[in-house]
């Protein structure tokens, strides 16, 4: 639940690296610092608000192969953002069509929350 109610949502950009099989999902705002957790770096912006989540490992964190979803097509997201008094958390929603079926993939994740960065977009 967002401190004040609020949760923030906004449509994020999606650059895939099969190579490593890592997928950043931005806003666009240029990222000023980050924090790194486990198979998550959240980028903050100079407001410190979140600009981006990458997530490596991502074909084994959704749970599929890349036969199954080719993860290179993925290019809508969401990026969700709310914040209690301890965490932040970060809902990415990714939208790929795949054999002319619409798959969405959620991915959820909790960090605790950093003096000073409010986090909201």
């Amino acid at each position: 639940m967002a401190e004040n109610g609020e949760t923030m949502a906004k449509n994020a950009k999606v650059d895939y690296d099969s190579e490593s099989d890592a997928l950043y999902v931005f806003t666009g705002r240029r990222a000023n610092d980050s924090i790194e957790l486990g198979n998550y770096v959240i980028d903050f912006d100079n407001d410190e608000k979140v600009s981006g989540v990458e997530i490596f490992d991502i074909s084994k964190m959704l749970g599929v192969s890349k036969p199954v979803i080719d993860l290179s097509k993925v290019k809508d997201a969401q990026l969700n953002v709310s914040q209690s008094k301890s965490s932040i958390y970060v809902m990415v929603l990714l939208r790929a069509v795949m054999a002319g079926k619409s798959v969405e993939k959620e991915l959820i994740m909790s960090v605790p929350r950093v003096s000073g960065i409010k986090a909201l977009n």
